[in-house]
């Protein structure tokens, strides 16, 4: 998928992720993962008063 997605842009792999902080592949299941733990977190479940 990095290697199309690169290509579509014109740009190397390493170009392409040189653009992303983490420096791999981020998956839809990481991304629902941190969602998932954000929603659980204390501050998100914290009842305002």
């Amino acid at each position: 998928m990095i290697a199309k997605r690169a290509k579509s842009r014109g740009l190397t792999i390493e170009q392409y992720m040189a653009g992303n902080l983490l420096k791999e592949e981020v998956k839809a299941s990481d991304v629902a993962d941190a969602f998932y733990h954000l929603s659980i977190s204390y501050r998100t479940r914290q009842q305002v008063l």
